[in-house]
């Protein structure tokens, strides 16, 4: 596995293939994509959400960094699904599971963490308890 992931990226040259070979047996090579393909994607995507959302009355720019990340990001995942994974096998789902509970608290967290930043709450705290 590891072998044909570095003949994949380039890392290390793959011996030419016979002119005669069909474009499917190529694709068949890639590596393959398995259930649980999409969730790093996801983890990474809500990772970055709940830094956004949380700490965006500390750095305003954030949203702005996190934009340029996933122009670029969205570049790159295109090209390795393109080029060195296999295309999966659809299925249907009703909704993103239990991702959409993650963003709710996330949603959660963010609204109380900001509310504070902005109201001093923390610094009245500190007066009120002598700190």
């Amino acid at each position: 596995m590891y072998n044909e992931f570095q003949i994949k990226t380039g890392l290390k040259k793959q011996e030419e293939t016979p002119l005669g070979v069909n474009q499917w047996t190529e694709d068949y090579k890639l590596l393959e994509w398995g259930p649980r393909g999409l969730f790093p994607e996801y983890l990474e995507m809500i990772i970055q959400y709940g830094f956004v959302t949380i700490f965006v009355a500390a750095f305003p720019l954030a949203p702005l960094f996190a934009l340029l990340n996933n122009i670029l990001e969205m570049r790159l995942d295109g090209q390795k699904f393109l080029k060195y994974y296999r295309r999966p096998v659809p299925r249907r789902v009703k909704n993103i599971g239990v991702w959409y509970t993650i963003l709710d608290v996330l949603n959660r967290i963010s609204v109380i963490t900001n509310v504070s930043l902005r109201m001093d709450l923390h610094l009245r705290i500190f007066y009120y308890f002598d700190l």
